[in-house]
Parts: C-alpha cells; structure tokens; sequence
C-alpha cells in the first residue's frame, strides 16, 4: 500500500509541474545591445523601463525578434522578445534614460487621465439611478 501512495505523490507533483508550465510560460527577459533598446524606446515600442545603476530592465509594447538573423559567433537563433535588459554604455548620454523615464511617464499619466474622465462620467450617469 505505501508503494500505492509514493506512485499517486509522484504523479501529482508531475501533474504539477506540467500546469505550472503551462499557465506561467519562462517569461525571461533577453539581453539586448542599447542601440536596440534606443531604437525601440524611439519607435514607441517600450512599454515599460526600471533602471538601477547602469542596468535597463524593461518590456516591448510589441514583442521583437533578435538577433534579427543566426548569429555565427554566439551561435545564438532569433526568438521573439518581449522582456530585456541592457546595459548604459560608459559613452552614452547620461539623460537618455531618464528622458524615456519622463517619456513614458507622461504616457502613462495621459492614458490614467483618461480612465479616470471615463470613470468619473460611467459614475455620474449611472450612480444614482
């Protein structure tokens, strides 16, 4: 009979694992050059940045595919992106980040703006009915 239960306790955990694997995906973020990071952030396509140090963690609005072709020293495919990091090189504009900070900022506060008008309205329409 224990022998019965340590097989039932097996195939639970598997089971486990299985559905955890497949509810909450590897959500990794890829390691980016900040040239790729610039030019997305110039594109609209940074949704999200959090920086500390020298270090920029982020999320693509639209997922990317890099390396955009094989590359041959890394021996690294192209995969679809949508978390990364990178790196501020010591040369670069120390205000660049901190611009797409304020940049996305004040998309954020335009888009809140707006629930927050579309929310007020729903309220004074419906709330004393």
């Amino acid at each position: 009979m224990p022998r019965r239960s340590w097989l039932g306790f097996i195939l639970i955990l598997a089971l486990n694992y299985l559905a955890f694997r497949l509810l909450f995906p590897n959500t990794e973020s890829a390691k980016v050059p900040y040239t790729i990071f610039k030019q997305q952030a110039a594109q609209g396509n940074v949704s999200r940045i959090a920086s500390r140090g020298d270090r920029i963690a982020g999320r693509f609005t639209r997922s990317i595919t890099y390396p955009a072709k094989p590359d041959s020293t890394t021996n690294e495919k192209p995969r679809s992106i949508s978390q990364f990091t990178t790196t501020i090189p010591v040369f670069a504009d120390p205000g660049d980040h901190l611009r797409l900070r304020h940049t996305h900022y004040q998309r954020n506060k335009q888009h809140r703006e707006t629930c927050q008008r579309s929310c007020d309205s729903y309220i004074e329409k419906n709330a004393f009915r």
